[in-house]
């Protein structure tokens, strides 16, 4: 029959980090030869004093022994007995018994290993086949001995030891040779069948009952039977959440992908900042208010009626964390008067509209200075996934489940999946301030949502030794009584072993000389903040705690230092039968807690310090729970530290963000390198980020130093430390902000190009005139006008005139395309710009000729028809020439043009003129009554285009206001003229005259309808003939003069009538003498086609 085995810790740990390459092989090989029983090498049995339990050694090699015993237990699978090959320790130096034991610490519960041999059965160095008979007889009577299993027998696994069970070649390959996971723990058959339980659970159970390790087996045992859906571990307590984390990891195989994606392990604060953070909203950490920015506010009010950390329970956990509404913020003031007994138990009924009070005053000071705290969080959580169901798991397990409240509860209600899974453990024996929490609550919300759920109780401490557990239990029972309440928990499992708790009278300064200093796994306890910092400089040490703040750690032995003198007179009122008043029920309430709390910290020795011993401690619940010991005994059973075991708990306070004490438990180990790392963390959470971030440098660890550096804005040595990392963006990154300070902007916008950042860059080069980089990054962006204008000016530079002005013209710049061709080498644009210029100064004949130079014949014929009667102003057009004549000089003009090319050379030529801008500059002269200056704006740009429309439109507003309204009412005229003109170039006659609804066929004349579909001109056609018809009054020639101006006037004149007489205008304009001036014109053959009448 095969046995099973586990295995100590120790001896694991050592295993896994033991240098020698066949070693690990050799031990798995003899206890896989224990479990057949079939073991033939050097073995033998030993009694030793003192100890019942035979103790069995086993040849490994010829220097290495392997040291176990044959325990009872029940099976975790069937909760049957079954005897374990335990295996306890390995000896590598078997010559000497004292110094045999090296894998397993020589802590006071391995002593019994080193005690006096009474008797020796069998030999090591002889196998099995060359003992006597005599010898194998004694050695397999004592083997059938310790394999009998008794009905009455005792589980001698059960116990502060987590055994760690090996069962295959393969796990030991996997968890001892490869590293990549751990055995799996010795499960009781409760904590197996509670972590194979496929159902919603409530685990209740007592500090050290296996709570957490449950909820870890639970995590992994429902991904092995589905693997599907995310799964989430989340508690209060960070170190809590540390260490279920590190369990899981030391239990999984470490090289799987899907552990680091399908598990989550997370505080409630953070998960709530995470989803919230995954949806867009950020929040400032040091704008949370926890409980030390809370005491800080209470303490500035003027009366302080509650402590403040009961006040702070009460309002976070009851006032806020009950009103389970996303958009209020704290209960009424009426629900909360008339909340069930049990729902608050720490604020009587009578006070509760005080207390309401406060919690306004505090929601009031977080509303107004922009502030936070966790239930802020966890209500704006609610409303999140009320709208975004994306945030599902398939199971949930929260542990300490006490510390939550009933909003933070509700949020991972919602948080579950369909069909999910979830699980709550917690204890409310270590609840320091009353919460309202109660697992009735609990289950009926698992009720009213229509599911199901299991409850079940832990009852076992496996952290503290059996005499505390007891000691714990009475104090419970004591509470009960004191407070008249009835017992309702099932009390922890209490054995008998360890040693009791001690009732030491002594005073401080006596304990400090016998102690002199603390080691490392001890630590005192004090009631307040003064007795801590006094005892921490009378002591020197940081191992000095207020109970709230020891909460969540354990320590193997625990000096509990004057407890009932901060309360003295509360105490002595109850034990001597008096009544306490209603404020006084909750102090004492949360004595009676603290109490609990505090004896539940140590898991092997309790120290009770007093200088006079309080009556409680004669409490018939109390008696026989403690020993009086003598001050001077008190170093007894102390474990002496080595440097290894300093390191290890400055590691535990580390992880606990304890960083004052992991500096002392550093210091004393000699680990510089930790004591300054963890030196540096203090400073972080003190925000002396400067002096953190030199010592992180010091010690080269650059990721760390770099982004303090960079939180200190001491961007230089941020960049130097990215750059050991090789991380060389964000080294650009800070070097880009250090040269920025200094303005060394050219080296800041080639760092922002490297980091992608080519719109800032382009900016940056710009600034600096380096044009081509400019372009360049401009061109990434895709912003190519940009690119064009610095392309332009990289040009320029290299004096590349011709390619210059190119740019200047597409960006429609002509003064500076104008000065690139005068200092390029293409002599016609030179011989362009000069005819313009002769132009304007009135030098016809030169501008001609070099027009001609220039390429442009057609503007030289007409320059020359300028020069030979033809009108050479806007003047003569509108004055000299009659109508007729005016249109044929327009008719003529428009032949020199093509309709394909037309819109393109209009364009052209607005952007060679800058023709907005000059055509504004006009209007800004006729708005200052400079009607002259405006005219010879206009005669500029008519002398360029006299058929563009839209000059003789302005110029008629301008001629108007200057009252010459006779040229005016010419220029609206030609307008009409000039439209038709512009429209036939770019359109079809086709789509023209369907869009007019006339037939083709019909005469020229009926173009008279497309100036007549914008009633504005109509208006103003038909409003200036009323004018020079008299038919208009004064005032309202006055008014619509004005608004001509620019000046707001109601027009008091009938504007549809002066619509229709525009129209009729138009209609009467001598439209057919164009006909003659285009008939021989290819360019409008095709509009005359449309007549043959005409033609």
């Amino acid at each position: 029959m095969s046995l099973p085995a586990v295995l100590h810790p120790d001896v694991v740990d050592f295993l896994r980090t033991d240098e020698q390459s066949n070693l690990k092989e050799s031990v798995w090989k003899c206890i896989e030869k224990l479990r057949q029983q079939q073991f033939d090498s050097g073995l033998r049995v030993k009694k030793l004093k003192g100890i019942a339990k035979k103790v069995w050694e086993a040849r490994v090699t010829k220097a290495v022994r392997l040291i176990f015993t044959y325990d009872k237990s029940r099976t975790p699978q069937t909760g049957k007995a079954q005897v374990y090959i335990a295996v306890q320790d390995i000896c590598l130096e078997h010559d000497d018994v004292s110094q045999r034991a090296k894998a397993r610490k020589r802590t006071p519960s391995a002593e019994w290993l080193d005690a006096e041999q009474l008797e020796v059965i069998g030999n090591l160095e002889t196998d099995s086949l060359t003992l006597t008979l005599a010898e194998q007889s004694a050695l397999d009577a004592a083997q059938v001995e310790d394999l009998q299993i008794p009905p009455d027998f005792i589980d001698e696994l059960l116990g502060n030891i987590q055994w760690q069970v090996v069962k295959s070649e393969a796990e030991w390959q996997r968890a001892v040779i490869q590293r990549d996971a751990d055995l799996q723990l010795k499960l009781t058959p409760e904590e197996y069948e509670l972590a194979h339980l496929a159902e919603n659970l409530l685990l209740s159970g007592s500090a050290g009952t296996g709570k957490t390790t449950v909820a870890v087996y639970r995590l992994f045992q429902s991904w092995q039977n589905s693997p599907s859906g995310k799964r989430l571990y989340v508690a209060y307590n960070p170190l809590l959440v540390k260490n279920a984390q590190e369990q899981f990891q030391r239990l999984v195989n470490h090289s799987n992908p899907d552990i680091q994606t399908t598990f989550e392990f997370k505080t409630i604060r953070d998960l709530c900042l995470e989803i919230l953070e995954s949806s867009g909203q950020s929040y400032i950490a040091e704008n949370e208010v926890n409980f030390q920015v809370f005491d800080e506010l209470y303490r500035r009010k003027e009366r302080q009626q509650y402590p403040p950390a009961l006040l702070w329970d009460e309002i976070r956990s009851i006032i806020k964390g009950a009103q389970l509404s996303t958009t209020t913020n704290v209960l009424s003031r009426r629900d909360y008067e008339y909340l069930g007994k049990k729902r608050s138990t720490v604020i009587p009924q009578q006070q509760r509209q005080e207390v309401h009070k406060l919690a306004e005053w505090y929601q009031k000071q977080l509303n107004q200075n922009g502030l936070f705290d966790e239930i802020d969080l966890a209500r704006q959580v609610l409303q999140r996934i009320k709208k975004d169901l994306g945030f599902r798991y398939q199971v949930i397990v929260c542990d300490e489940v006490q510390d939550l409240t009933e909003l933070q509860i509700e949020l991972l209600f919602q948080l579950l999946a369909p069909q999910g899974q979830l699980f709550f453990a917690g204890d409310l024996h270590q609840m320091i301030s009353p919460s309202g929490f109660r697992w009735e609550e609990l289950k009926q919300k698992f009720y009213r949502k229509q599911q199901t759920v299991v409850e079940r109780t832990l009852n076992f401490n496996f952290r503290s030794v059996g005499t505390l557990v007891n000691l714990a239990n009475q104090i419970l029972k004591l509470r009960y009584r004191l407070l008249g309440s009835q017992v309702r928990e099932t009390f922890q499992i209490a054995g008998s072993y360890g040693e009791m708790g001690r009732l030491i009278t002594a005073t401080p300064e006596i304990l400090k000389l016998t102690l002199r200093e603390l080691n490392s796994g001890e630590a005192i306890l004090v009631r307040t903040d003064i007795d801590k910092e006094k005892f921490r400089k009378n002591f020197q040490t940081s191992l000095v705690f207020t109970i709230e703040e020891a909460k969540g750690l354990e320590f193997d032995t625990v000096f509990l230092v004057e407890f009932f003198q901060p309360k003295k007179e509360l105490w002595n009122k109850v034990i001597r039968g008096g009544l306490l008043q209603d404020k006084e029920k909750p102090l004492f309430l949360l004595e009676l807690n603290l109490l609990y709390v505090a004896i539940t910290r140590a898991r092997r020795i309790l120290n009770i310090c007093e200088s006079k011993v309080s009556e409680i401690w004669e409490q018939p619940e109390l008696i026989g729970c403690l020993i009086s010991l003598n001050s001077e005994l008190v170093k007894s059973a102390r474990v002496e530290p080595t440097s290894e075991i300093w390191r290890k708990q400055g590691l535990y306070y580390l992880k606990a963000e304890f960083y004052q004490q992991a500096i002392e438990c550093f210091e004393k180990s000699g680990d510089t390198s930790l004591q300054q790392n963890t030196k540096a963390k203090l400073l972080l959470k003190q925000r002396k980020h400067e002096e953190a971030a030199n010592i992180f440098f010091e010690l080269q660890e650059w990721g760390e130093a770099a982004r303090l550096f960079e939180e200190v804005k001491q961007w230089q040595r941020a960049a130097d430390c990215w750059a050991n990392v090789g991380n060389r963006k964000r080294q650009w990154k800070c070097e880009a902000q250090a040269l920025e300070s200094d303005k060394r902007w050219a080296e800041v916008a080639q760092r922002r190009k490297w980091l992608g950042e080519f719109e800032v860059a382009a900016k940056l080069f710009q600034k600096v005139e380096q044009w081509q980089e400019a372009a360049n990054c401009w061109a990434q962006v895709g912003n190519s006008q940009n690119e064009t204008l610095c392309s332009a000016n990289a040009l320029e530079t290299t004096r590349q005139w011709e390619e210059a002005a190119q740019q200047w013209e597409v960006l429609e710049q002509p003064e500076n395309a104008k000065r690139c061709w005068l200092n390029s080498d293409n002599e016609q644009r030179k011989a362009e710009y000069r005819a313009i210029e002769l132009e304007n100064q009135g030098r016809l004949n030169e501008a001609a000729e070099q027009y001609k130079v220039a390429g442009r014949t057609e503007r030289a014929e007409i320059i020359r028809e300028r020069i030979s009667g033809v009108p050479k102003n806007l003047s003569d057009l509108y004055s000299k020439l009659s109508l007729e004549q005016g249109m044929i000089y327009l008719a003529r003009y428009i032949k020199q043009y093509n309709p394909a090319t037309y819109q393109t050379k209009i364009d052209a030529w607005m952007r060679s003129t800058s023709y907005m801008v000059q055509e504004q500059q006009a209007i800004e002269l006729k708005r200052a009554r400079n009607f002259e200056g405006a005219m010879r704006i206009y005669e500029n740009l008519f002398a360029d285009q006299p058929h563009f429309s839209r000059i003789h439109y302005s110029t008629f507003k301008t001629l108007a206001v200057a009252n010459r309204f006779d040229e005016a009412y010419r220029a609206m005229q030609l307008w009409c003229l000039a439209k038709v003109i512009s429209s036939l170039m770019v359109t079809t006659v086709t789509s023209l005259t369907s869009e007019l609804s006339i037939d083709p066929r019909i005469s020229l004349q009926n173009l008279y309808r497309l100036p007549s579909r914008d009633p504005d001109a109509m208006c103003h056609l038909g409003t200036m003939n009323k004018i020079l018809s008299n038919s208009l009054s004064q005032a309202s020639t006055r008014a619509y003069l004005r608004t001509l101006a620019g000046i707001t006037s109601i027009i008091e004149h009938d504007r549809l009538q002066a619509i229709n007489r525009g129209r009729q205008v138009v209609r009467n304009l001598p439209w057919n003498v164009i006909a003659n001036e285009i008939a021989d014109s290819n360019t409008w053959r095709h509009i005359l086609q449309a007549n043959d009448s005409i033609a």
